[in-house]
């Protein structure tokens, strides 16, 4: 188990960087504590998009519902890959922490990584699910 506390010069957000690049997310249980609180939470992290392959550029033909047909990342564009010109990005808030509500109704979306709480805990499973996607 490994012991974490949150210092009043990093913010939440950091915190979630480091320890996920650390590779926390993989499998290992954790404590995390909110130094101003003094309260811990042990958070084990589930799986969520394992189930998807990595999607990489297969060519214009292809059949497969997770290749690009148009991006290839190393292909030169005016000198510079295709990478550097577009480059991936999420909204997180209405990726992975919004219902889907707006002001004709009520959300619709449940998250598999979302447990309706304000909780250290469920940020933590939240910042999970993104690092996972993104990788």
């Amino acid at each position: 188990m490994r012991f974490s506390a949150l210092t009043p010069s990093e913010s939440l957000v950091a915190q979630m960087a480091r320890l996920l690049s650390q590779g926390v997310y993989a499998g290992k249980e954790e404590q995390v504590c909110e130094a101003s609180s003094n309260s811990c939470v042990a958070s084990q992290h589930e799986d969520y998009f394992g189930h998807i392959p990595y999607v990489k550029y297969e060519g214009p033909d292809t059949r497969n519902p997770y290749a690009f047909r148009y991006y290839n990342k190393e292909e030169l564009i005016l000198g510079k890959p295709m990478k550097e010109w577009l480059r991936f990005s999420v909204a997180f808030w209405h990726s992975f922490r919004g219902d889907g509500s707006d002001p004709f109704g009520v959300g619709t979306r449940l998250w598999p990584w979302d447990d309706g709480s304000d909780s250290l805990k469920n940020a933590f499973e939240r910042m999970r699910a993104n690092f996972e996607l993104l990788q």
